[in-house]
C-alpha cells in the first residue's frame, strides 16, 4: 500500500491522507468515513478534508443512502487516465500497482462528478465507454456552452466524430444563439441531427445523453454537477422518451 500511496502522491499531486484515503476507498469498495478512515490508519476527524478534497476532484463519489450515513466509492484505476489526460503521465506502473487493490465485488453503477471540471470527466467517460454509433441527447445547448466554452465543445465533438458516433439531439431552446445556428449549420461535418423543441413546453435545464446502457446527465446551472448511470432499464426508459418527442416533432 505504502508504494501505492507514494505514486499518487508523487504522479498526482495527492496528499498523503488523499492518497491513502483513495487507495482505501478501492479496497473496500463501498465505505462510510469511519470504515475508510480505519483501512487508512487516519483519524476519523482528519480524514474529512482530504475526503472532500477526493469528491471533488472525481477521485470519490458519495452515495447517499436514505435514513442512512453517506458512504463513498473511488473511481476505477481505468479512469484516471481520463481524469489527468491534460499532464501527461505515465501511468502504466501506478495502474499496474492499484489494479491489485482494487474492489472485485458487485460493480457501482452511479456516479456523481462535481464542478465544471467534474462534468467534462464525466462526458470523457461517457464517451469512451460508449459502444453504440448513435446518441440520444436532450441538450439545453447554452447552458453547456457557457459552461464547457466553445473550445472545449467543439474538441469533444472531434473526439465523437472521430469514433463515428452520430448525436440525435433534442434542442430546448426557443432562439437559437448565432454559435448555436453555426454548428446546426454544419450539422453533416459534426455528425448531428437536430430537433428544435419549445423551451415553454419542454424548459430542460440540464443536459441528457444516453448510449446503449449508459445515461449521463451534466446540470450546469448555480451548482454545476454530473451523474453518470450505468442501467439497462433506465436507458431504454429515457430513449423511448426521446423517440416519442423527437417523432412528435418530425411530424
Amino acid at each position: 500500500m505504502q508504494t501505492i500511496v507514494k505514486y499518487l502522491e508523487s504522479a498526482f499531486q495527492l496528499s498523503c491522507y488523499e492518497a491513502k484515503l483513495y487507495v482505501a476507498a478501492l479496497q473496500l469498495g463501498q465505505a462510510n468515513v469511519s470504515e475508510l478512515a480505519m483501512a487508512a490508519k487516519l483519524p476519523r476527524t482528519a480524514a474529512y478534508p482530504p475526503l472532500k478534497a477526493l469528491v471533488k476532484m472525481g477521485l470519490v463519489s458519495p452515495i447517499k443512502e436514505h435514513g442512512k450515513h453517506t458512504r463513498y466509492v473511488a473511481t476505477e484505476p481505468k479512469y484516471l487516465e481520463t481524469l489527468f489526460n491534460r499532464k501527461r503521465l505515465d501511468l502504466d506502473e501506478a495502474l499496474r500497482l492499484m489494479s491489485i487493490t482494487q474492489h472485485s465485488g458487485e460493480e457501482i453503477t452511479f456516479r456523481y462528478f462535481e464542478g465544471s471540471g467534474g462534468i467534462e470527466m464525466a462526458a470523457d467517460i461517457f464517451l469512451r465507454e460508449s459502444k453504440t454509433k448513435l446518441w440520444k441527447t436532450f441538450e439545453n445547448a447554452q447552458l453547456m456552452q457557457e459552461l464547457s466554452g466553445q473550445y472545449r465543445f467543439g474538441k469533444y465533438v472531434e473526439a465523437r466524430v472521430k469514433k463515428r458516433i452520430r448525436a440525435r439531439v433534442l434542442l430546448s431552446v426557443d432562439e437559437p444563439t448565432e454559435w448555436m445556428r453555426t454548428v446546426m449549420a454544419e450539422s453533416n461535418k459534426y455528425l448531428l441531427e437536430f430537433q428544435r423543441v419549445s423551451h415553454k413546453t419542454y424548459p430542460l435545464e440540464a443536459s441528457v445523453a444516453v448510449s446503449g446502457e449508459w445515461v449521463l446527465v451534466a446540470v450546469a446551472v448555480r451548482k454545476p454537477f454530473a451523474l453518470l448511470i450505468r442501467n439497462d432499464a433506465l436507458a431504454k426508459t429515457i430513449e423511448s422518451i426521446h423517440d416519442i418527442i423527437w417523432e412528435r416533432y418530425s411530424l
